[in-house]
C-alpha cells in the first residue's frame, strides 16, 4: 500500500454485513465495488499492508468465506 492509498469504509458494511474490527478493515481493504470480493494475493501482503498478524489475516478471510462474503481462490 502506497501512502496515497485510501480504505473507504461504508455504513452498509457495519449495518448490512455486520463486520466489525478487523474483519471490517480487511474487507475494506480489498473491497472492489462488489459485495462478494475475489482476492488472488498474498496473506503477508494484507498483513503488512494493515500492520496485523498473517494468522489473523488468515482466520478473517476463512470467516469471510464462510459469511459467503469471499470467493476462495
Amino acid at each position: 500500500m502506497k501512502d496515497s492509498d485510501s480504505i473507504f469504509i461504508y455504513e452498509w458494511m457495519v449495518k448490512r454485513l455486520k463486520l466489525k474490527s478487523n474483519e471490517l478493515i480487511v474487507y475494506a481493504f480489498l473491497y472492489d465495488g462488489s459485495e462478494i470480493l475475489t482476492y488472488t494475493g498474498t496473506i503477508k501482503y494484507i498483513a503488512d499492508s494493515l500492520c496485523i498478524t498473517s494468522r489473523s489475516v488468515s482466520k478473517i478471510l476463512r470467516s469471510l468465506n464462510k459469511k459467503g462474503l469471499l470467493n476462495e481462490r
